[in-house]
């Protein structure tokens, strides 16, 4: 019954009231939204840590404006910024962005990085409501909503011409820290990659431990050569985090990669078992040395395995897909 109502009520409102406005408690107003990444928004500048939230966010917010009336302006928040919000709706994209003081404001968390397990409770008790891209956390936080990762932007991962100074046989993009990447666990998962043509892009790998992987550190990523990279090299290596693996949550560089028609060879982790018909898992160590080998010698086969991946990445995995899920959930109205 209930659903019923809240059908013919926004039949109602789109076929009554004018476009782009709702009536809300006896008058007529637009909803203004808020974004907050939880750093400085550096997308005027050539090079990031990474490309990542910032155009998450901007693709999340153009779709939320587009297609639900009730929004009639949003804003990009970063850090510096906090004490300035003067929005209805907050969506926080990292979970520890300064507290939002402002009366009224409704704030939601989208949490998509690996390591906050522990902090979820206080989470649940802040944010209203928090969604999560590890279904695993799901299950034992039955009040978070699942919201998986997606390509990081359908405008900007796509197929481009090749470049022969990024036409490595395997590259790496991702950042380096010791908590995540490094000692056994690297040695597992990026080490058998030297043997080849290898390229690491992101910071922190020039003092990378094992010391083996420094010499293939290419630095910081311009964010336009990020499709370049893709697009160059035979084989693009997917290697998470020990925070993302221990609690499920994968990295939306997978999907980045796929949109580019890139063949990814990837760690396992049970959320990223959809990607199988598109993505060849590896357990690391001789599995990925034995893996790398094969591959290169068999472009048919990479070819036949990346047919049709980005195709199913812009059927369902961008940031549009995620703004729908998440508007329904919260309760906002979605024109198609």
């Amino acid at each position: 019954m209930g659903r019923l109502v809240r059908k013919l009520t926004h039949w109602t409102l789109r076929t009554c009231v004018p476009h782009r406005w709702v009536v809300r408690r006896g008058r007529t107003r637009l909803l203004h939204l808020g974004i907050c990444l939880n750093s400085r928004i550096s997308r005027f500048s050539p090079f990031l840590r990474i490309a990542g939230d910032e155009f998450v966010a901007e693709e999340l917010g153009e779709a939320l404006a587009t297609h639900c009336p009730e929004i009639g302006s949003w804003q990009l928040y970063d850090v510096k910024e906090a004490r300035t919000i003067n929005a209805d709706l907050v969506i926080v994209m990292w979970p520890d962005y300064p507290t939002i003081a402002r009366r009224g404001t409704r704030t939601v968390l989208w949490l998509q990085n690996g390591g906050w397990a522990h902090r979820i409770p206080e989470f649940l008790k802040q944010f209203d409501p928090v969604f999560c891209a590890s279904p695993h956390l799901c299950q034992h936080f039955p009040d978070l909503r699942y919201l998986p990762v997606t390509c990081t932007s359908r405008r900007l991962y796509h197929p481009v011409p090749e470049h022969p100074r990024f036409a490595d046989e395997v590259a790496f993009i991702g950042n380096y820290s010791t908590a995540g990447r490094s000692g056994d666990h690297a040695t597992h998962y990026m080490v058998p990659a030297t043997a080849h043509r290898f390229a690491i892009w992101g910071s922190g790998w020039d003092h990378a431990e094992p010391s083996a992987l420094r010499r293939f550190a290419r630095g910081r990523l311009p964010v336009r050569l990020g499709p370049v990279v893709h697009s160059s090299c035979q084989i693009m290596l997917s290697y998470h985090s020990l925070p993302q693996r221990q609690d499920d949550m994968p990295s939306g560089r997978t999907f980045d990669a796929l949109a580019c028609g890139t063949f990814v060879l990837s760690d396992y982790m049970p959320s990223l078992e959809p990607l199988k018909p598109y993505v060849v898992f590896t357990t690391g160590g001789g599995d990925l040395r034995e893996k790398l080998r094969y591959y290169l010698t068999h472009p048919e086969e990479r070819k036949a395995k990346t047919q049709g991946a980005r195709a199913w990445v812009l059927q369902g995995h961008t940031n549009a897909h995620r703004a729908r899920e998440l508007a329904k959930a919260i309760g906002l109205f979605w024109e198609a």
